[in-house]
């Protein structure tokens, strides 16, 4: 098949990569999301990092007036959202460029400096000057400024080699939004030899290419000191033999060892990932001997307070969105949302701050009606093989894993707490990072504190993953970070059940049956100050005064009442998941100090817990308090206000709270009632 060039049209030989007339380079490249496996509930939360990779990325070095200019293919990273893109030509208000080092002409220690405010002298020394075509680079208003209508690079630099030094460059996007990327090249040998740096749209790379190879040294990472839109930006980088550390804006992003090149040109890069035109003006370039220009801030430095808070609303703060091939990610009315469509798999989005000590709390839910999986947070993210992963189920379980060289090691283990809400409810995620010092909290509640030296640092990221069944999606309503000092400082507020029923029988808040039950003179219920009243006179006979209406499934029953008169065997209870007299759960006590708690199914009773009796328990006729609180499968039942005991069971998903008594003596019994109270669990 006949190929044609895409720049002048000539007719190409089959594998050039360059046209024989113009020299242009082949068209081609782009980013795919990547993910990585997740695990089957016995290994752990798996890990998929998803990041945005550069593919593809060839060079022509065209060679004129001693200067380095190249194309690259399409790289970079795409997301929906847009931010204006001013004409280059009318430029809209934008902020004042971030302020350079001030260095004298000869400073000590300075190898080269251009601000770029005298065209003539840096043409002498290879700047181009090209205001015609479609990929200018041209001096403007003390800027150089690079300005591209169709995908890829271009590359303009001092025509100079340098080895081991210390670059900062000033630079400012001023068209092409999400799609424009700009940065340095180092240690530059020709068009398949060199290494470059780059940000875009809140994310940063290091990259290298050898012999015509491209390579990804870092990974696409997002870092919240990246400004989003037409904002300057600050970048240093220093190379010394075969480590290179990089800063934006004063923050330390990585250090980063490769022996490939030790030597070459320097220079800017600015860019598009699609067809769209994009402009890139750069401020000042700046070489120093290292050790006499500016430092790099020191590694996870972090101020006093609150460090971050995620804003998901805000077109500020960079969040993947958009669907993908295994999961789908969506910021929508302040909420963001992460789906996995892929079995044993986990994505995850990293908010961009790379930290020591904190405490991170996340407040997310899984709605209800979903297959069992994990949500939560990876914490100490060093990259997307190295992390710790908090995490909680659906089903009312944590746990604690660390992900070491790809590998998932449990810490804690998949664990119920009662402090885990289960599907449909909040949960509000916190940790603790101190030293080695890890502290876990679910809803103000601590599950608890270890110790472990694997990761001192590294970033945060919120996480949803997969068992076998997949289509699951979390909520995630808000993240904040804390300096721990600060953190400690903090009263935490367990998120509080709310009370949606109460009645004390003083001014009755429904209309209580009030007569003989049945027409049967054997039973009767009275109501009167003090109490509701219950009488049994036939033996064996359950009576169950039903309260009506609808309950969550997830609640908290408390039932206060006494045994006035009756034998020690007689009971009064407290039933949960009520669906009719021979169909429920309960927690039934009598005035001995014994407890059970039952499972009635079409009459026939079996004991989940006890017999048994309690020292908690008051006797005779004594007034005793008793609470259920009913999670999903769980039920944790106490007798005034200490826990008894818990026991799980599937038999009623759903059902109402009601309370009870029977009479199993040989008197009769007499049963007052003096509250009952019914909280929604958040």
């Amino acid at each position: 098949m006949a190929r044609f060039c895409e720049q002048c049209g000539a007719a190409q030989t089959e594998g050039d990569r360059f046209c024989d007339k113009c020299g242009h380079a082949a068209s081609g490249g782009g980013k795919l999301p990547v993910s990585v496996l997740s695990p089957s509930r016995a290994r752990g939360p798996r890990s998929n990092l998803s990041l945005f990779l550069v593919i593809g990325l060839i060079a022509v070095l065209l060679a004129g007036g001693g200067i380095a200019i190249w194309q690259l293919w399409p790289k970079g990273i795409s997301t929906a959202v847009q931010t204006p893109t001013p004409s280059i030509s009318s430029p809209t208000p934008s902020p004042p460029p971030l302020p350079t080092t001030t260095v004298p002409p000869n400073a000590e220690g300075l190898l080269y400096a251009a601000d770029f405010s005298q065209p003539e002298k840096e043409m002498a020394l290879g700047w181009p000057n090209t205001t015609e075509g479609t990929d200018l680079r041209v001096f403007r208003e003390g800027r150089f400024i690079i300005q591209r209508e169709q995908s890829g690079g271009s590359t303009c630099g001092p025509d100079q080699e340098y080895s081991d030094c210390t670059v900062e460059l000033v630079a400012q996007p001023m068209e092409g939004g999400t799609q424009c990327y700009f940065g340095l090249y180092w240690r530059f040998l020709d068009e398949s030899n060199y290494y470059e740096f780059t940000v875009q749209n809140g994310y940063w790379q290091f990259s290298k290419i050898v012999n015509g190879e491209w390579t990804d040294l870092s990974g696409w990472r997002k870092n919240q000191a990246i400004p989003i839109g037409a904002r300057p930006s600050r970048i240093l980088v220093t190379c010394q033999q075969d480590r290179f550390s990089f800063a934006l804006n004063d923050v330390w992003l990585g250090e980063f060892t490769d022996a490939s090149f030790d030597h070459g040109l320097i220079g800017v890069i600015g860019g598009a990932s699609t067809n769209e035109r994009i402009a890139v003006a750069f401020d000042s370039l700046r070489l120093w001997e290292n050790g006499q220009g500016p430092t790099l801030p020191t590694p996870y430095t972090q101020g006093i307070g609150l460090l971050f808070a995620a804003d998901f609303s805000s077109p500020d703060q960079v969040w993947t969105e958009g669907s993908f091939d295994d999961g789908a990610y969506q910021r929508e009315n302040g909420v963001y949302r992460i789906r996995v469509t892929k079995p044993n798999w986990a994505e995850c989005e990293p908010i961009g701050d790379l930290l020591r000590d904190f405490t991170v709390e996340l407040e997310a839910e899984a709605a209800a009606g979903q297959p069992s999986f994990h949500y939560g947070l990876y914490f100490r993210r060093v990259d997307k093989e190295n992390c710790y992963s908090f995490t909680v189920d659906n089903q009312g379980q944590y746990a604690l894993y660390k992900l070491e060289q790809g590998i998932w090691t449990p810490i804690i283990d998949w664990n119920r707490s009662m402090a885990v809400r289960t599907e449909g409810g909040v949960n509000r995620l916190r940790v603790t990072c101190q030293g080695n010092r890890i502290v876990l909290m679910v809803n103000g509640h601590l599950l608890q504190e270890i110790q472990n030296d694997s990761f001192p640092a590294g970033d945060i990221a919120m996480t949803v993953g997969t068992w076998d069944q997949t289509g699951v999606e979390a909520s995630f309503r808000s993240l904040q970070v804390w300096s721990v000092d600060a953190a400690l400082a903090m009263t935490v507020e367990p998120l509080q059940p709310q009370l949606i029923f109460s009645e004390d029988f003083s001014q009755p808040k429904i209309e209580w049956f009030d007569g003989h039950a049945n027409d049967n003179p054997d039973y009767y219920l009275h109501l009167e100050e003090g109490g509701y009243f219950l009488t049994i006179g036939g033996r064996g006979t359950w009576i169950v005064n039903q309260i009506g209406g609808e309950f969550p499934v997830d609640c908290t029953a408390e039932l206060q009442a006494s045994i006035l008169v009756g034998d020690p065997n007689d009971i009064f209870a407290l039933l949960v998941r009520y669906q009719d007299e021979n169909n429920y759960l309960g927690l039934m006590v009598n005035s001995a100090g014994t407890y059970d708690f039952l499972r009635c199914v079409d009459g026939e009773l079996t004991n989940l817990a006890g017999p048994a009796h309690s020292s908690e328990l008051r006797t005779g006729t004594a007034s005793n308090r008793l609470k259920v609180i009913c999670q999903g499968n769980r039920f944790q039942f106490f007798v005034n206000d200490q826990s008894l005991g818990e026991v799980t069971d599937d038999t009623f998903p759903q059902g109402q709270v009601t309370f009870a008594a029977r009479r199993l003596g040989t008197d009769f019994l007499h049963v007052r009632y003096e509250s009952i109270k019914i909280w929604a669990m958040p």
